[in-house]
């Protein structure tokens, strides 16, 4: 508490708040170099874009499709290849963890890493759902999402 701001900080809450940021650091440099090791795989195989494509509402939600393309927009299937996928440990103790990952799920669980951190709950009640582009050449990832709810209009009246 200080004198401009008179509300009580709860320690525990503080802490917690803390330890989310600090995760939240780990986890951007996670994505970084797994979108690096993804990139380079996708570049390689003459893939110049990916989009994955999800939807979500009532608690649960996946990816509809993931659709790649070379130069020209010409349709392509993504190379059997693994990659390195690079995952943050949530607690400061944890180390980070680096596994071998089929390149269409190495794309999947990326969209969602970032889905998580932008958009978290986006599977919950009525839901919400987008695309994700990946534009190989710009090395560039961006999120175009829509999130659905529901609106109620109140009127009273007196007679």
């Amino acid at each position: 508490m200080s004198e401009s701001d008179p509300t009580p900080v709860n320690p525990e809450f503080a802490s917690i708040m803390a330890t989310m940021a600090r995760y939240d650091s780990r986890l951007a440099v996670s994505n970084a170099k797994t979108k690096a090791s993804l990139f380079a795989a996708l570049a390689a195989a003459g893939v110049a874009k990916v989009t994955v494509v999800f939807d979500g509402q009532g608690d649960s939600g996946a990816v509809e499709d993931v659709l790649a393309s070379a130069a020209g927009d010409v349709a392509v299937d993504l190379p059997d290849v693994s990659i390195d996928y690079f995952a943050a440990g949530f607690s400061d103790d944890e180390e980070e963890v680096v596994t071998q990952r089929p390149l269409k799920e190495a794309i999947e669980s990326l969209a969602f890493a970032f889905l998580s951190q932008t958009h978290g709950g986006w599977e919950n009640n009525e839901g919400g759902f987008g695309d994700f582009f990946f534009d190989v050449a710009a090395g560039s990832v961006r999120l175009d999402y829509q999130e659905r709810y529901t609106e109620t209009t109140s009127y009273e009246h007196d007679f």
